[in-house]
């Protein structure tokens, strides 16, 4: 039997997924306390949707978040026409309401694209969830829709039809949740899924949540063609966002332990930020036509790698000392430096005047300095800097290695390679080119 929803998205005459978010908002109620109410039902998007009131209101609260991220994720495939011509299938994980698969039809037609789908799979552990999933998509074009009601620990070889189709495996907003054992998640599609994987990972960006590049380390991928992250304000209105775009050969069945192991040792290399800003510095840039240029320059000078022979990998549950002492040492972007700091700047530079003691802790600038000698000298550029320093790994081509082993070498320039940005991967140009 056909929901009220579907009968609403059909009524509507708009066969999108922004034809379906209007269909979810026309349904929700106007009164605002129990739209609140439903809001926080949501918890974050994070709880499972079992009844139609909360899908709507999901749609309503997420829903263009989402097609925004999916939207740039699918633009990073390379040659999208040739990867759709022939026979693919779609497997959605952890679909709830069909967002990423309905999206992607909406980006093939937008793009004029043919496309020779064989099946969408939607895995969810939500049946009301995927019911709708599978009525919208009734509605697009006569495509075999089949549904697996599972988490994802559940699942075995036997819930899918084994075949020799190229597959592209949508992971929308899912990656980040802790609630599935990854090392057995890949050992299952291994088992499952041979020959040719595409994968589009997209969700929030959060600093200290490792799980999808975890998921990236288990997976082993072949080729990346899109990597980045974006923190709130730095994207799209005030969202966030983590994208993923890899493709994968699966050609061997490793055991769980092995993935594990991978696992591990990815957080055995390890990027952390910390570092201090002075209130009176912050004070001069704040709100200027410069201030995301300059926060980029202190997050950029804030980072530094470890590598260890034991896992980097915050441990859940450990001692709070430890915890505090571990925020102490690495305390995320540059941050409120301690009062001891303060006062030394202020004495030594008399850049900033001192609160009194019964004034809140902040020292306003006295203007000695202004936002263009910050940003300048943030420009760092260290002329003790040699080729030794230099983290070679990263260069992928003959030519870069030699300019700078040999050509740079023992010579008075070797700053210099402080200047110079290793070549990047050409889907990554494609994807700033839009943001």
């Amino acid at each position: 039997m056909m929901s009220d929803f579907t009968r609403e998205f059909i009524s509507k005459n708009n066969i999108s997924f922004i034809g379906m978010r209007e269909a979810a908002l026309s349904l929700l109620p106007n009164d605002k306390m129990v739209l609140d109410k439903l809001y926080n039902d949501l918890k974050r998007g994070k709880d499972i949707l079992d009844d139609e009131i909360h899908l709507n209101m999901y749609l309503m609260c997420f829903g263009k978040m989402h097609k925004a991220k999916l939207d740039d994720a699918f633009a990073c495939l390379p040659d999208v026409s040739s990867i759709f011509s022939e026979g693919i299938e779609i497997y959605d994980w952890g679909c709830g309401q069909g967002t990423a698969s309905i999206c992607l039809l909406d980006f093939l037609r937008s793009r004029n694209i043919a496309h020779n789908i064989v099946a969408v799979n939607l895995i969810d552990p939500s049946i009301p969830a995927t019911q709708r999933a599978r009525e919208v998509l009734s509605c697009y074009e006569d495509i075999r829709v089949n549904v697996v009601n599972k988490a994802f620990d559940d699942l075995t070889e036997q819930d899918f039809v084994r075949s020799n189709h190229r597959k592209l495996h949508l992971f929308s907003n899912i990656l980040d949740v802790d609630a599935f054992d990854l090392a057995q998640f890949i050992h299952f599609f291994q088992k499952s899924f041979f020959g040719s994987n595409y994968f589009i990972c997209v969700g929030p960006y959060y600093f200290n949540n490792k799980r999808v590049d975890e998921f990236i380390a288990a997976t082993d991928p072949d080729d990346m063609y899109a990597t980045f992250n974006r923190e709130r304000g730095m994207w799209q209105k005030d969202w966030t966002i983590s994208l993923r775009v890899f493709f994968k050969e699966f050609n061997r069945i490793e055991s769980i332990l092995d993935i594990r192991k991978r696992i591990e040792d990815f957080h055995k290399n390890d990027q952390f930020f910390a570092g201090y800003i002075l209130d009176s510095v912050a004070e001069e840039y704040a709100k200027s036509d410069i201030e995301k240029e300059t926060e980029e320059l202190f997050k950029s000078l804030s980072a530094f790698d470890v590598k260890s022979n034991k896992s980097l990998e915050i441990v859940k549950n450990c001692d709070s000392k430890l915890a505090v002492l571990a925020n102490i040492v690495s305390r995320g972007l540059p941050t409120i430096a301690p009062v001891e700091i303060e006062n030394i700047f202020s004495d030594i530079f008399d850049i900033s005047t001192k609160p009194l003691a019964n004034e809140v802790i902040n020292f306003k600038s006295k203007h000695k300095i202004s936002k263009t000698e910050i940003n300048e000298a943030l420009h760092v550029v260290d002329p003790r800097f040699d080729v030794d320093f230099y983290n070679g790994d990263m260069l992928e081509s003959q030519f870069e290695k030699n300019f700078i082993e040999k050509y740079l070498n023992k010579t008075d320039s070797q700053y210099l390679i402080q200047l110079l940005e290793p070549q990047r991967p050409l889907s990554l140009w494609e994807t700033t080119s839009f943001l």
